[in-house]
């Protein structure tokens, strides 16, 4: 607490009287990647809100693109 009160930076995850409660992160710009089969496609990270989606990105949501992804793929190959 210290070093928020000097530099205004809260450097841990957890905050609250006895760090009971998890800090949330909410993603401000959005990143892409610019090379290699995901070219082009949005970066998200689990636990994190964002509000082009009105959500927090869960591990569900994270598996579901994996599997989306997969299917994606298979297609391809056929071609």
């Amino acid at each position: 607490m210290n070093r928020y009160l000097k530099d205004g930076d809260w450097i841990d995850r957890f905050y609250g009287e006895y760090q009971e409660k998890k800090v949330s992160y909410r993603c401000v710009a959005l990143g892409y990647y610019w090379y290699g089969p995901k070219k082009g496609e949005v970066k998200r990270n689990i636990d994190v809100y964002y509000p082009y989606m009105g959500c927090v990105y869960t591990q569900e949501m994270s598996e579901e693109d994996k599997e989306i992804e997969n299917v994606r793929r298979e297609r391809e190959a056929k071609r």
